[in-house]
């Protein structure tokens, strides 16, 4: 019988090879909502004005943060350029809220923009402490043990997320 580490393990190493790093510190409960959220939708298509008309309820200071969440789940899902780039337009002024949530979506339409126009199956990754480039932030500890005359050193890495896209 297969333990579920081993099952991880096989799954991971049948999906892309292709990841991204998310520069952006986000929290873990961001992530998970957010991952959670983003699989209750099915990828779609809208027409360029269609997509602009929706992108406009993230700038009505009326509507809720709900409403705006899902409107950037919805662009992000479209995979398109003008999505993208409408995202990207909110991501640099968004409701303070919503800052890792559009960061999020933002990386989740480019991942698809990518895998649309390249025709290959890319990921990203995603920690509460962020990362640049090929490289993912982590932290470790070094204690004192009592009375011992060595280090005792312990690796602790951030929860991380996994987002793979399917074609």
């Amino acid at each position: 019988m297969i333990d579920q580490n081993e099952e991880k393990e096989k799954y991971l190493l049948n999906q892309s090879k292709e990841f991204e790093i998310l520069e952006e510190a986000i929290d873990f409960q961001t992530q998970n909502d957010y991952v959670e959220y983003s699989d209750t939708f099915d990828r779609g298509e809208l027409s360029e004005e269609e997509t602009i008309n929706l992108s406009n309820m993230l700038y009505n200071n009326t509507m809720p943060l709900e409403g705006k969440k899902k409107g950037l789940t919805l662009l992000a899902h479209l995979g398109s350029v003008t999505a993208f780039r409408l995202i990207e337009k909110y991501y640099k002024s968004p409701d303070n809220e919503l800052k890792q949530w559009s960061a999020l979506a933002l990386q989740e339409c480019k991942m698809f923009l990518e895998n649309k126009l390249t025709d290959q199956t890319t990921g990203f990754v995603s920690s509460g402490l962020g990362g640049l480039k090929n490289r993912l932030r982590f932290y470790f500890l070094v204690l004192l043990t009592f009375r011992r005359r060595f280090f005792m050193i312990g690796m602790g890495f951030q929860s991380t997320l996994f987002r793979l896209s399917s074609r």
